[in-house]
């Protein structure tokens, strides 16, 4: 058969010959390479698919994509509590029966002592890329998750309050993946030319940030995303979820290594009394990411004012324990059926399987991936339902 490029063409697809056994037979070989080199085995469902179905999961991108190249580990820095335990535990075991009765006014001396020669938690991520470690330190407590799920290739969208380090962080984790990084501000006032490029008057292409990156590999931010209007966003959503880009100066193929972060004030689910121009966005739109909310971090930004401030908060990775690719997508089903029996204004796509499964590869516990992909924004009470849906399907 004739060779394929990656990421697949759509249009090069619809080109194929429709009746050529040796073509299907083809098509079934790159998907299992695409499930290997995810690092994951060749499931036998792709012997029994149909070429249309194997075509559609080509250009739909229906199976995982490779892993990208850095992998985020973390570990944590000195913990206070650690240092004070040992110093009461010390001064007690000092204290003989023939001794008078401990001081606590002593105890508490001790504590405050040691709790100064002993630097605040800070999280600390290594990230290991081509054989190199860069390690980063002095960033949101939640860079460890954020810069994971950015280096496994799923597009993140970062939800939080006005000042919270949502840009910084995006930027980051660009820094820490050795990619370039650019953004672009969404609002009333976007139109397309300003994602996918335009042509003037003597015939020349100006590209923007999204073309450049998405033709050349980095981080690209789509800064205060919930201002945009929908059809921009229906624009953006092809090349997001698809393996090329439809600009004025052609089809551009996605380069391996773009990175796509949104960043936002609300979930996409419209205003708020704070965040009165928000827009409410497409559930087409929101399927694409997995959502990460993004508080204040009270320890950076006490160092940041040069003050003193609350130690930083752990982060684990494998909180709530890692699941495997299968338990996943059972899970996911049963939060879909749920969803449907329910008739909730809420979608759990295959995106959810697929993504999913890449981040528990990836070492991504539960208590992440259930409000990232499968809870995304919902209220309390609707999350819990779906939440124990999910859990319940993936025992």
């Amino acid at each position: 058969m004739q060779y394929l490029s990656k990421p697949y063409d759509a249009a090069e697809l619809d080109r194929l010959a429709v009746n050529d056994s040796a073509l299907v037979a083809g098509l079934r070989s790159h998907l299992r390479r695409d499930i290997r080199e995810a690092g994951g085995e060749p499931s036998s469902t792709v012997a029994a698919m149909s070429r249309a179905e194997l075509l559609a999961a080509l250009q739909n991108e229906l199976l995982p994509l490779p892993a990208a190249r850095p992998v985020a580990t973390v570990r944590a820095g000195a913990d206070p509590a650690c240092a004070l335990a040992d110093a009461i535990r010390a001064a007690m075991e000092s204290v003989t029966p023939a001794a008078q009765p401990l001081d606590e006014d002593a105890i508490r001396r001790i504590a405050s002592e040691e709790a100064a020669k002993v630097a605040p938690r800070r999280v600390v991520v290594d990230v290991v890329s081509a054989g190199q470690t860069r390690t980063v330190e002095g960033q949101h407590w939640l860079f460890p998750i954020a810069c994971a799920v950015v280096s496994s290739g799923v597009p993140l969208y970062l939800c939080g309050p006005a000042g919270g380090g949502k840009s910084t962080i995006a930027h980051a984790i660009a820094d820490a993946l050795a990619l370039p990084f650019e953004f672009q501000s969404f609002g009333p006032g976007m139109s397309e030319a300003k994602l996918l490029g335009y042509r003037d008057a003597a015939g020349s292409f100006h590209d923007t940030s999204l073309v450049r990156l998405y033709r050349d590999g980095g981080v690209w931010l789509a800064d205060e995303m919930d201002r945009a209007d929908g059809a921009i966003l229906t624009t953006f959503n092809t090349p997001l979820a698809n393996g090329s880009m439809s600009t004025p100066a052609g089809i551009i193929p996605r380069n391996e290594n773009f990175r796509c972060i949104a960043g936002a004030n609300t979930a996409g689910t419209g205003a708020s009394n704070l965040y009165t121009a928000a827009m409410e966005l497409d559930a087409s739109t929101l399927d694409r990411f997995f959502f990460l909310a993004f508080p204040y971090d009270e320890a950076m930004e006490a160092r940041a004012a040069g003050v003193a401030g609350p130690a930083q908060k752990d982060c684990r990775l494998d909180a709530g324990g890692v699941a495997s690719a299968e338990r996943w997508h059972a899970g996911v089903l049963a939060a879909r059926s749920k969803c449907e029996a329910l008739s909730m204004r809420h979608t759990v796509s295959p995106r959810a399987s697929i993504m999913g499964a890449k981040l528990c590869r990836a070492g991504l516990g539960l208590d992440w991936l259930i409000p990232g992909l499968i809870t995304r924004g919902l209220p309390e009470d609707e999350a819990r339902i779906l939440e124990l849906a999910f859990r319940e399907g993936a025992l």
